[in-house]
């Protein structure tokens, strides 16, 4: 069967199975911590699963190896073709996707957003610098990791931003997440605002995988 064909496979699967990743109706659910996150991580790390299998190696389970690359790349190019599935449904995967050791950057608005590494971690200790560019909206930023093939994040740690008036004046804030216990799992970073709001959270970040 073409690669092509399989991807279209898995979409159907998860489809009429129902395990969907977050929606955007769960972007209005303001939370802290993983609140929120479980589907999108569960369904991440089923399609995580599946790919190791379709490698057909025991090593696939080796962060450092071959396979491991492998059934990475696979699980990144099947974000790809389900969403050319579902369109822009609310079917659609939503968490941004990035490389751990880089950076990434995005605007939220009475909403959340999730980041999602592309691969597994190879090292123990994550540390995110997440830098407020512009904006007061309250927000917490949230780490959870998750191993592939389980279903229930671990919550981590989390920072907030503009929780008072004093660091609500002060829209060029910086702060850094440090966790341990991240190798050999999928690491999710989560912006969510944490009340209604017409304000506005600007924002960069880098990660570091060491």
């Amino acid at each position: 069967m073409k690669q092509s064909n399989i991807f279209s496979a898995l979409a159907t699967v998860i489809i009429s199975a129902g395990i969907l990743g977050a929606t955007a109706q769960d972007a209005s659910a303001y939370d802290n911590r993983c609140a929120g996150m479980n589907k999108q991580m569960e369904k991440l790390s089923q399609v995580v699963k599946t790919a190791c299998k379709a490698t057909k190696s025991k090593e696939c389970s080796k962060i450092d190896s071959d396979k491991s690359k492998e059934f990475q790349k696979v699980a990144s190019d099947f974000v790809k073709e389900w969403n050319k599935v579902v369109g822009n449904s609310s079917l659609k995967i939503g968490a941004r996707y990035f490389d751990l050791g880089k950076s990434g950057n995005g605007t939220i608005q009475s909403t959340q957003r999730m980041w999602v590494s592309k691969g597994i971690a190879t090292k123990n200790t994550v540390e995110i610098k997440l830098s407020e560019l512009d904006g007061k909206l309250h927000v917490g930023a949230h780490i959870c990791l998750l191993e592939p093939g389980k279903k229930t994040p671990t919550y981590k740690k989390t920072v907030f931003f503009n929780a008072n008036a004093s660091e609500k004046g002060n829209k060029k804030q910086s702060k850094t997440i440090k966790v341990s216990g991240a190798k050999g799992k999928i690491v999710m970073f989560k912006i969510a605002a944490q009340k209604p709001s017409t304000n506005k959270f600007k924002y960069k970040f880098t990660s570091k995988n060491k």
